[in-house]
């Protein structure tokens, strides 16, 4: 009888130390895996509201250089694809790649004049893990000129850009962030050109056990228009 007691005992103590075991396994894989990004407009602090981009504000007189310009046309100044957030750290060179929308014909953005001040918006990013732990938690700023033209003609882009201005990562989490621009185009005509630059924000995130990615559509235009596409 006591040996019966002792077995049964034993049996209730393993199945015990098995159930635990897997709650624990559980638990494991529940903290490793991630759920969807919220993606939310924010307000921006006067930090974020900073730009250190030189603004020209006297309209550029037309130069033998920028003759041939067809203002039917528009053309992207930069990369099409730009790294911002790399294993969790920001891309150094991030403020170097900015980009620009203008006429065809122009080399270079401070070859128009008439900017205005950069339109600015902030974006809060987050994930949390199936146990309810925010994972990745980041700001993002979403900046450009805007109006540019040459003697009040076209309203164009220059310094497009996307910068993160605090990141949180939970150890064991990494995050991959970067933009890719589509081609730009003329929202208006030949005769009042307006520039447009649609661009992807995409997110890759996750851990070694479970990766997910994301994306968040934006478009900028000539007239300072910041858009958050669904």
């Amino acid at each position: 009888m006591k040996m019966k007691t002792t077995f049964v005992c034993l049996i209730a103590f393993v199945s015990s130390v098995t159930a635990y075991a897997q709650e624990a396994n559980q638990q494991d894989s529940d903290y490793y895996k991630v759920s969807d990004l919220s993606v939310q407009e924010v307000v921006p602090t006067a930090a974020e509201l900073y730009s250190d981009f030189l603004v020209p504000t006297e309209v550029a007189p037309f130069q033998p250089e920028i003759q041939a310009i067809d203002w039917n046309a528009v053309v992207l100044l930069g990369e099409k694809l730009i790294d911002i957030i790399k294993a969790g750290k920001p891309v150094v060179n991030v403020r170097r790649d900015a980009v620009s929308v203008v006429p065809q014909g122009v080399n270079a953005w401070d070859q128009l004049g008439g900017w205005q001040a950069p339109n600015t918006k902030v974006y809060s990013v987050s994930a949390k893990n199936y146990l309810g732990i925010t994972v990745v938690d980041l700001r993002l700023k979403v900046s450009a000129m805007y109006g540019g033209g040459i003697n009040g003609k076209g309203k164009y882009l220059a310094n497009v850009i996307v910068v993160p201005t605090s990141i949180y990562v939970l150890w064991g989490f990494n995050l991959d962030v970067w933009t890719e621009n589509r081609a730009p185009v003329n929202l208006g005509n030949a005769r009042a050109p307006v520039a447009g630059l649609g661009f992807d924000l995409r997110f890759r995130y996750g851990s070694a056990l479970v990766e997910q990615v994301g994306a968040q559509d934006y478009f900028v235009s000539g007239t300072g228009e910041i858009k958050e596409l669904q």
